[in-house]
């Protein structure tokens, strides 16, 4: 009989599992920071701050004689379960880092965030709050909000909850533009007191847009944002510009949410009532962006007829960051599938650099395995190099149909979802690449390295292979139909 695991180990064990989550978090953290300073989109837009007249002049009225801003990240998501939030998470780390002489802390609020995103978070030097502020913030001091999703309650909080000069004057929301969510809200009946606020200031908010090619991977993750500024006259009283059901609804639910907020943060018992919001309370939680995640990652191998005809699943598997279980070790491919790992080894100062590849069918068999040796490469383009040479002998068997690919280069699966512009000097053949995979129904995703243990290992053995390259096959070739293994050995 088995050992029973007391609950003590396993809450041992599950807290050991969050920490080296949050390792690799941060190191994913760094390789999308990496990412981001290196496009356009962040050239574009650190420009702007620095060049653009209109920019400056609403900032420095906006700083008054404060030095610097405090920042506020509402809505960010998970960055254990989602790759954007990393995107979005990098640009307001870029920032700080750029713009270090205006922008000063950085204080980050979403209900669901992971443990393993908090510890992160933590580590780069972010104030994560514990107390839901419902984005009712009161601003006494300039604040930049970042909102990487516009959701639209809290903007209309954010709003309502600095309802006079002294308080809308010292802020600055960046997110996707509000004059564009405006015509919108007009036919929802949901959110009239957000339209409310939203058209009553209107006339003195300044949109600055951000303006980048968005047919840019990196650039979509940013679409249509802006910088928006506020500029009331001080005598001026906001109540007034709201129409009189607005004033008496909104403020009334106002107040009930910041006595809400005053009340966690003193730990005291309150009686539950309705918050206006656009997400049901069963989303509030990262248990359920798990489930999510779980759930999206299997979509692909799901026998439902809708996915059937489905050959390009990028979208699922550049933005959903897959579970650690599916991350962390290897497993057979599901029913109809063929999976394979590439591994590519860089150069350095005594060793040759190499690559890998190995293909197993839902058995778990190897039916593919290739390995070779590479002069003057780093790991990205070594990793290409087995993926491109992968591709190419299956491209030669016919009963390759469903095809996935795992790798433990971020960058790499990165582009192959369609999430980054990879740099044409490191991904030569790319355009190869790319029309061979059209041949396959394909599914890729970004594993640890332990779960592409096996793969790493050849590409370490190809890179003492000398000038040649190695592979087997047992597999039927497209152009023979005989059943055949071969063993080849081949000068490069």
């Amino acid at each position: 009989m088995g050992q029973e695991v007391s609950e003590d180990q396993t809450k041992l064990v599950d807290d050991l599992d969050v920490k080296d989550e949050a390792e690799r978090l941060l190191k994913e953290v760094e390789v999308t920071i990496k990412e981001v300073q290196e496009t356009k989109f962040y050239a574009k837009l650190t420009r702007q701050m620095r060049n653009k007249v209109i920019f400056k002049r609403n900032l420095e009225r906006v700083l008054g004689g404060n030095s610097q801003l405090q920042m506020v990240i509402y809505a960010l998501g998970s960055m254990e379960f989602n790759f954007d939030s990393q995107y979005q998470l990098a640009i307001a780390l870029l920032l700080r880092q750029d713009f270090a002489e205006w922008i000063g802390g950085i204080e980050v609020f979403d209900p669901r965030l992971s443990p393993a995103d908090i510890i992160a978070l933590n580590e780069l030097g972010c104030e994560v709050l514990l107390i839901n502020e419902y984005c009712t913030r009161k601003v006494n001091r300039p604040t930049l909000f970042f909102m990487p999703y516009t959701v639209l309650c809290l903007v209309g909080n954010l709003l309502g909850s600095n309802w006079c000069p002294s308080q809308i004057n010292q802020m600055i929301v960046l997110t996707n533009r509000i004059s564009d969510t405006v015509p919108m809200l007009k036919r929802s009946k949901k959110f009239k007191d957000t339209l409310g606020y939203m058209k009553a200031i209107s006339k003195y908010a300044k949109e600055v847009q951000i303006k980048a090619n968005y047919g840019s991977s990196v650039a979509n993750v940013f679409y249509d944002f802006a910088w928006h500024f506020y500029d009331v006259d001080p005598p001026v009283d906001m109540d007034m510009l709201l129409c009189g059901k607005v004033r008496r609804r909104g403020r009334s639910q106002l107040l009930e949410v910041l006595h809400l907020v005053e009340c966690l943060k003193e730990n005291k018992v309150f009686d539950a009532f309705e918050v206006d919001s656009d997400e049901s309370d069963e989303r509030d939680d990262y248990r359920t962006l798990k489930d999510l995640a779980e759930e999206s990652f299997n979509e692909a191998f799901s026998r439902k007829k809708i996915y059937q005809d489905r050959n390009d699943w990028s979208y699922f598997y550049g933005v959903y960051r897959g579970p650690r279980k599916y991350r962390l070790s290897s497993s057979p491919p599901p029913k109809g599938w063929v999976k394979l790992n590439i591994s590519g080894r860089g150069c350095d100062e005594h060793n040759r650099g190499g690559f890998s590849g190995i293909c197993r069918n839902e058995h778990n068999e190897q039916i593919l395995v290739y390995y070779g040796c590479l002069e003057n490469v780093d790991k990205l383009a070594a990793d290409v190099e087995a993926l491109k040479h992968g591709m190419r002998l299956l491209r030669k068997y016919s009963p390759v149909k469903n095809l996935i690919v795992e790798g433990d280069n971020l960058c790499l699966m990165r582009w192959l979802n369609r999430r980054l512009d990879a740099p044409p000097r490191k991904v030569q053949g790319s355009k190869e690449i790319l029309r061979i995979l059209k041949s396959f129904k394909l599914v890729s995703y970004h594993v640890y390295e332990e779960a592409n243990s096996d793969a790493n290992y050849l590409s370490n053995k190809g890179a003492l292979s000398g000038n040649k390259w190695y592979g087997w096959c047992s597999l039927k070739s497209s152009t023979d139909d005989r059943s055949k293994r071969t063993r080849s050995r081949k000068s490069r």
